[in-house]
């Protein structure tokens, strides 16, 4: 389908990914794999299964965004269409993505994991159909993931979940992959929403406390972390739209009014009555700083890492969500700049002795410059890259997003601490996009070298290469690999 050594466009760029990154292992320290199919070992039926999904079983929603933009009937998209057709259709699809990543995702997916080496189109769609659902009598979730050489990775986990198959896994020996459950608080941050009070009981029964105050909901979160603590939690994920700021509140006893859990009671009587009507974005605002910040408090203690990933509006087409659901290919890049609220947030907890390792990402690719001068204002002495700014995400994850952020880290901080990669994918094939940030990463590489901006210096080389590939997560979230 491509030359070997496509997105590498030098001699030096060639060299850097075939003696340092191209077989090196991988860390996904931030994932959404479903840990019940790692522990089953799931098998699936067709490679449609694999590479579309379902919106009951989750899927991949790059894909079915490019197929609802060619018009492709929803039912062969997210809905009970027979997998074949889904196929198909994906087929009819892709070649028109010329210049989208996953253009390039599909197919390296197809040769690396199946053997199958030509373009996907309707006249290959049969052909790609037998030779995938063949190797799929073998090609089980495990198998996968030993294929693409991950030492680790981490799942995106609710507080209230109670990490069975994160034990059964654990409990294994004939699987060597760590797989290692994250701290999602997500649902908890959103007191607005009409299942909440739900939510509220069914966190309560699981940390064994009936929750009807600030108070009870910060004490059965310390008990939950506990529980992901004993079972080798190491990071913590929250998604926003904005991120929490401290700007409005102007004084002392602003501050000490959030700070005091009692407070809140009245906010809590009417969440726990379903009475929405007094929720003002005031109330809200206190509501979600507080806990925010009791959590990244918790997280220092526990020496965990905090994600913050933001700029992401959820469900703009409402039609969509409700007649299909969340997560299923309606969010958006939100409008909002957070560069000061950013920086006011982390400078509170800091402050108060309660930053943990932070990592920011932004949906939004004009706040490189914003995250990249802000993490270079809190770090810490004795800790490499306390505060960091993540991979380019979501819809930024091109070879031009990958470059951008790294262009903007590299001339405003240390581009050799970096994290590199990770999938923040449901699909088990969705590994192939570490060998393309790899690809991109030692290309940017080459230019500097080139043009006699670095030094052509292997063993340095190398020793960047390999840190920011994998060498780098395993120091910076303490893995016992």
């Amino acid at each position: 389908m491509y030359a070997k050594d496509f997105l590498l466009s030098s001699d030096t760029a060639r060299r850097l990914y075939e003696n340092y990154a191209r077989s090196l292992p991988v860390i996904d320290y931030h994932c959404h794999l479903n840990p019940r199919e790692i522990a089953e070992d799931k098998r699936y039926d067709n490679i449609a299964q694999v590479m579309l999904g379902s919106a009951k079983d989750g899927g991949d929603h790059y894909k079915w965004r490019l197929m609802r933009t060619y018009g492709i009937q929803e039912s062969l998209i997210t809905g009970n269409g027979d997998d074949y057709q889904k196929w198909l259709a994906w087929a009819e699809v892709l070649p028109h993505a010329i210049g989208n990543p996953v253009y390039l995702w599909t197919h390296m997916e197809l040769r690396d994991y199946f053997g199958f080496d030509k373009p996907l189109n309707p006249s290959t769609a049969k052909e790609a159909w037998d030779v995938c659902n063949k190797k799929l009598k073998t090609l089980t979730a495990r198998e996968m993931i030993r294929q693409a050489g991950v030492m680790a990775l981490c799942t995106s986990d609710d507080p209230a979940d109670n990490l069975k198959w994160h034990e059964i896994i654990k409990n294994d020996a004939s699987f060597t992959t760590q797989v290692l459950p994250t701290f999602r608080p997500d649902k908890v941050l959103a007191p607005d929403t009409p299942d909440f009070k739900s939510y509220l009981k069914r966190l309560g029964m699981a940390a064994g406390i009936k929750i009807k105050s600030l108070g009870d909901l910060l004490e059965a979160l310390k008990r939950r972390m506990d529980y992901f603590d004993a079972h080798g939690c190491v990071v913590a994920d929250q998604s926003m739209m904005e991120v929490p700021t401290a700007i409005i509140v102007e004084d002392e006893d602003d501050w000490e009014m959030i700070n005091d859990d009692l407070v809140f009671d009245d906010l809590f009587e009417d969440l726990l009555a379903d009475d929405y009507d007094n929720l003002d974005e005031y109330r809200i605002f206190c509501y979600r700083l507080r806990v925010i910040s009791f959590l990244a408090t918790e997280y220092k203690k526990r020496r965990w890492v905090m994600c913050l990933h933001y700029g992401v509006q959820r469900n703009v087409n409402e039609n969509l969500a409700d007649t299909i659901g969340p997560n299923i290919g309606g969010d958006v890049i939100a409008g909002t700049e957070c560069g000061a609220e950013l920086a006011d947030f982390l400078s509170e907890l800091d402050y108060n002795n309660a930053l943990p390792k932070t990592i920011i990402f932004s949906l939004n690719p004009n706040d490189n410059r914003f995250i990249d001068s802000i993490v270079g204002a809190f770090q810490e002495e004795g800790v490499k890259a306390k505060i960091q700014h993540g991979a380019a995400w979501w819809f930024n994850d091109t070879r031009s997003g990958m470059r951008d952020q790294m262009i903007s880290l590299a001339e405003t901080g240390l581009l050799g601490c970096f994290l590199g990669m990770l999938t923040d994918s449901r699909s088990f094939t969705a590994y192939t996009r570490h060998d393309y940030f790899r690809r991109v990463l030692c290309d940017l590489i080459a230019e500097w070298i080139d043009r006699g901006e670095y030094f052509d210096d292997e063993e340095t080389l190398k020793r960047m290469i390999e840190g920011i590939c994998y060498k780098n997560v395993i120091e910076y979230f303490e893995l016992a690999l």
